[in-house]
Order: structure tokens, then sequence, then C-alpha cells
């Protein structure tokens, strides 16, 4: 009886950290609880992050605080916590050039639907893609914003 409880303790404790370590590899089922935020910076100026509001989910991964100009930030990679991902990110590109955004991920169960909106700029302007996540390819959702 020992052996087997044994066992079973070995098994749920792999199984644990199999779904823990799961996100890195984007198993099947596991991806879509995830949400790359990717900033693209097309403009003459090094952009900062100035204000980072996490309002749903849980950040997995986080991106640098300065992009050079002519370059692409590291991802925020952020999972669902409570069924959704809701972040709002503000950067300041030079005096006077702002944008706050906004990037949201539905639930993984109500079809991950990916959003994005500009909250406001100042003096610049962006635009952004979706790529959806895939629960058969196990990748995940990602929001691509290009500044300029």
């Amino acid at each position: 009886m020992k052996k087997y409880t044994i066992i079973l303790l070995l098994l749920g404790l792999t199984s644990m950290m199999d779904a823990n370590a799961g996100h890195r590899g984007h198993h099947p089922g596991q991806a879509c609880q995830y949400l790359k935020i990717i900033i693209k910076n097309d403009t003459p100026f090094h952009c900062y992050m100035i204000k980072r509001t996490l309002k749903m989910g849980d950040i997995y991964e986080t991106a640098s605080f300065k992009i050079p100009s002519g370059t692409e930030n590291t991802a925020f990679e952020l999972s669902e916590y409570n069924g959704q991902i809701h972040m709002t990110l503000t950067y300041e590109c030079n005096e006077g050039r702002t944008i706050t955004f906004s990037s949201t991920k539905n639930a993984c169960a109500k079809s991950g639907t990916i959003t994005g909106k500009k909250l406001s700029t100042q003096n610049m302007d962006a635009t952004f893609s979706i790529t959806p996540g895939s629960y058969w390819a196990g990748t995940p959702g990602i929001i691509h914003w290009t500044f300029y």
C-alpha cells in the first residue's frame, strides 16, 4: 500500500511541475492562457515606459523599460488570472510625445479574443496587429504594437 501511495504522490508532483513549467514550451491547452505584448519603436527617439497598470492577469515575463529607436522590445508575457488579461501601458518618446494603450485577452474558455485600444496619444501614434493563440499548436496570443 505504501508503494502505491508513494507512486501516486510522485505522479501528482510530476503533473504539478509539468503544469508550471509547461508555459515555456506552451503545451497544448496551456498556451491560450498567455498573451505576449511586443512593441516596435519606429520613432526617431528612444521610448521609455513611464507607467504600467496590470488590471487583470499575472506578469510572467516583463519587458525592458527602454525601447531604442528602430528596435523592438523583449515581449511582456502575461498569464490569465481569474480568466482575463488586461494591461495598460504608457510610453514617452522624447519630451511631449506620449502614448497610453491597453491590451486585453479574454479567458481561454471564451475563445481568448485579443483586443487593443489607444487610450491617449500626444504628438505620436501607434498601430497594432494581433496573432491569435492556438490551443493545438501550443502558441500564445500576440499583440504587436508599432509606435510611429
